[in-house]
């Protein structure tokens, strides 16, 4: 165990505020972004990669890769592993330059 240079650990309670980015159109288990960031930036280091095994809509997979993370995600179903794909592809499509800028460094 460690602790971060720049406090302590993070506490036991977290406020994330409910959001459902989707309407609960295409995949029924929704949860909110920053439910995963947190863990995502306390464990993982940049260029490291991260896991899903439960994909589902690929809201952890689009973190990691919205914070210079790459990302492996699995799921049984082949229209949510679809959906995911579009849903990454879409933001890597709309934030091309940015990502861009951020890979040149």
């Amino acid at each position: 165990m460690f602790y971060h240079p720049d406090g302590t650990l993070p506490g036991d309670v977290w406020e994330i505020i409910p959001e459902d980015t989707q309407k609960r159109k295409e995949h029924y288990a929704v949860y909110p972004e920053d439910l995963c960031k947190i863990p995502i930036l306390a464990t993982c280091p940049i260029n490291g990669i991260v896991l899903d095994p439960f994909s589902g809509s690929g809201t952890t997979s689009l973190v990691a890769i919205k914070h210079n993370r790459k990302s492996i995600g699995i799921d049984i179903s082949e229209e949510y592993i679809e959906f995911s794909k579009k849903r990454i592809d879409e933001y890597k499509y709309e934030n091309s330059g940015v990502l861009q800028l951020f890979n040149e460094e």
